[in-house]
């Protein structure tokens, strides 16, 4: 039977320009909803912002019993926002997304010797290059959202062959993959989301990775996690970058790297003071288009 889902639109004025789109795609991760698009607008906006083609932010709600109330919360957490939105929704299913996926995703360079395609593209890898292939179905992730590609420059910076990697909030997996595509030995990846891991178990068939390379698991933080990793990633929420920094010395090892994204400028101070008050020296600090990630060391 063919799953549905309510395609959620939000349009919101265009002088909000970029920070308008992340604070309503942020809506959407904090509810949980993933399969977020942004939708750029065709031509410009009407004075009284009449122009049916408002910039706006897509994201998906799957049909249930639950569904109405989720649509209402959201309604709701839109009209608190300090700028005007329109949200129109409308029922849709899988192959009318993976339709509107193939128009919106396109290869992407993310740094020297790495580049992210969907598996409708080919583009055979050059001499020394990974090419990673992504398919994001319903989850978070296809490497042209700043957050992941500060998280891929990061990885790229700190990772050595051979280490172990534990992926908190993989998504479509592709930091996972990444970490398996550039060496690193055992990785495990984590998220809460059912929907998410069988996007990341599809993925990793697509890039012919083994369950013996890239083992996934369900589950919340790092609750299901057993053993010890040389270096952690995580692409979330801020609040819940908080939370994982204490959990964190029961699954990395003493002097390992811990990786934090999804962090908007403004609030990167405060969670990298929470890291630090647990001890993680901050190693590397980056920003881009309004979004921070940085690298901390933890205590040997």
């Amino acid at each position: 039977m063919t799953r549905k889902w309510i395609e959620a639109r939000v349009s919101y004025i265009a002088g909000s320009g970029v920070l308008g789109a992340d604070l309503v795609a942020n809506l959407f991760y904090d509810m949980g909803l993933h399969g977020v698009l942004l939708d750029e607008p065709r031509r410009p906006f009407d004075q009284d912002g009449a122009s049916e083609d408002h910039p706006a932010v897509i994201g998906y709600i799957p049909v249930s019993a639950g569904s109405r109330e989720r649509c209402e919360q959201l309604r709701r957490r839109l009209r608190q926002l300090e700028f005007p939105t329109r949200m129109t929704m409308r029922v849709i299913d899988d192959q009318d997304w993976a339709q509107y996926w193939k128009s919106h995703f396109k290869p992407l360079k993310v740094c020297p010797g790495l580049i992210v395609k969907p598996s409708w593209e080919n583009i055979p890898p050059a001499e020394g290059e990974i090419v990673i292939e992504i398919d994001p179905g319903m989850a978070f992730g296809t490497g042209h959202h700043p957050t992941t590609v500060l998280c891929l420059h990061l990885l790229r910076r700190y990772l050595q062959t051979g280490d172990t990697l534990l992926d908190v909030g993989t998504g479509t997996g592709i930091l996972a993959i990444s970490a398996v595509k550039s060496g690193c030995g055992k990785v495990t990846a984590v998220d809460s989301d059912e929907t998410a891991i069988g996007v990341a178990r599809e993925n990793r068939r697509r890039n012919r990775i083994g369950s013996d390379q890239l083992f996934l698991l369900c589950g919340n933080l790092t609750d299901p996690v057993k053993g010890r990793y040389n270096a952690v990633v995580a692409n979330i929420l801020p609040h819940v970058i908080v939370e994982l920094v204490g959990q964190l010395d029961r699954v990395i090892e003493p002097g390992g790297v811990f990786i934090a994204s999804g962090i908007p400028d403004e609030k990167a101070d405060a969670v990298i003071r929470a890291a630090e008050s647990q001890s993680i020296e901050t190693i590397a600090e980056r920003s881009l288009d309004g979004w921070t990630a940085f690298a901390g060391r933890c205590p040997e």
